[in-house]
């Protein structure tokens, strides 16, 4: 289980459970991050940090923006 750091927005992923995992993606033979998300045993996962982050507010109920209504 990993935590991610403090700079900006990953601070969200600080006290969140995920788990970073290399998988190998077959068509090209490269290696890929991918994050698990490990909370509640959601297990959901994401290839991108940002949708990690999005993810995390979900869980959190962080609502970050506001609706223009």
């Amino acid at each position: 289980m990993r935590t991610g750091g403090s700079r900006g927005e990953l601070g969200i992923l600080k006290d969140f459970e995920y788990e970073i995992v290399m998988r190998k993606n077959e068509a090209t033979g490269n290696w890929n991050t991918v994050y698990r998300c490990k909370y509640k045993n959601c297990d959901k996962i994401m290839e991108r940090t940002w949708n990690m982050i999005d993810h995390a507010r979900m869980h959190q109920g962080i609502k970050p923006y506001k609706c223009g209504e």
